[in-house]
């Protein structure tokens, strides 16, 4: 397995190499007596003991979805004591699903840009005249969505990791603090990921088009692809998300987010693992944005909430598009493979790696899509 990033983030590079070095080892992951699991009708039943073998390995709780030409051909949920006791998963619940919120939000914002409501080389200050940051005259919007603005990460906040810090936050107190913060380089010279760039990205399609964000996405998005299991994590009476749960060896500490609130447009989504396929479908198949807007989305140097790599799958050379989200104990991962119109969802709430994570995608990848190849 080879793989190159072209994304200029170190943070990316550092989760593909250590990806990368675990690769060999794939087939050698151990079995754990404690996993249940649940396959759909119908499967691959070489794909779903590839699949089994990998999660029991990892001990994984959550649901794994590959599809194929904009049709699910795998899917399976995986259960674990003493978890499943608390909540059964399968496979039709949701998760949150962290940071993936971002490429909803990125794809949202592109869609705004084409309506012509946002202009991708204006500043912040032009749709936040209220933003009093000494950065907002000079952040784009393209820069935003790139994770190129220099504007640090929400870490950067002091008292970040003390939920009670983040408990007393206002949405105008925590606009305040991040109009405090100090770039950490020019706009546009370097990649920094960040969530205050999709926090305000949250804030900028609600001035420039006059409804909510959640609104605006339940419309331009959520309604048209029938996504009926997705929607923010701070929503009242969605008891049917999977419980999220820190692991230290067999040990299970259940985790609450505070002020969900915070990680608005950047964080605070909640799916099912067929919604994701579906709008990773949309996106993949211009079913969502027009070419020029699905080509910035999807740029190879600059992708916006998403990540391109090229690796190699089945013995030749590939785009994979592809971005994961980890939060509270919740991991997540979506993965495109374009020329091969095949999609692998991933979804856990006890806090397994990414990296296993993206082992499995490529695991699986190499056998769901080599057919298509030979």
């Amino acid at each position: 397995m080879q793989c190159r990033l072209l994304t200029p983030s170190s943070h990316r590079m550092r989760q593909c190499l250590s990806s990368l070095l675990a690769w060999v080892f794939l087939l050698g992951i151990g079995h754990a007596d404690d996993v249940g699991n649940t396959s759909s009708d119908g499967t691959d039943d070489s794909l779903g003991g590839l699949v089994s073998h990998l999660v029991r390995g990892e001990t994984m709780s959550g649901v794994v979805l590959v599809a194929s030409g904009g049709e699910t051909i795998h899917e399976q949920a995986f259960n674990i004591d003493p978890l499943q006791a608390k909540f059964e998963i399968n496979t039709d619940s949701a998760f949150a699903i962290a940071s993936l919120t971002k490429s909803f939000t990125a794809a949202l914002s592109l869609d705004q840009v084409s309506a012509g409501r946002i202009e991708l080389d204006k500043p912040v200050s032009a749709y936040l005249p209220e933003f009093n940051a000494a950065y907002a005259n000079a952040v784009t919007v393209r820069q935003l969505l790139q994770n190129r603005s220099g504007i640090p990460h929400y870490v950067d906040i002091p008292g970040w990791f003390d939920p009670e810090v983040k408990g007393q936050f206002t949405a105008e107190s925590f606009l305040a603090e991040i109009a405090s913060l100090e770039l950490r380089f020019p706009p546009g010279e370097e990649y920094y990921y960040s969530n205050v760039n999709y926090y305000l990205l949250g804030l900028i399609l609600e001035s420039a088009t006059g409804r909510s964000y959640e609104a605006l996405l339940r419309e331009r998005i959520l309604e048209p692809l029938r996504l009926e299991n997705t929607g923010q994590i701070y929503s009242i009476g969605k008891n049917f998300v999977a419980p999220t749960y820190l692991r230290e060896g067999d040990n299970y500490e259940q985790i609450q987010i505070s002020n969900p609130e915070l990680f608005r447009a950047t964080a605070s989504q909640y799916s099912s693992a067929r919604d994701l396929a579906a709008f990773g479908d949309a996106v993949m198949n211009g079913l969502l944005l027009d070419k020029q807007m699905r080509d910035l989305l999807l740029d190879e140097e600059r992708p916006m909430g998403f990540t391109v790599i090229s690796a190699s799958l089945a013995g030749e050379e590939v785009d994979i598009v592809t971005y994961n989200g980890e939060l509270a104990g919740t991991t997540t991962m979506l993965t495109m493979f374009p020329e091969r119109d095949g999609i692998i969802v991933i979804l856990s709430n006890n806090n397994t790696p990414y990296s296993s994570l993206a082992e499995l995608t490529l695991a699986v990848a190499q056998l769901a899509f080599q057919k298509q190849v030979n």
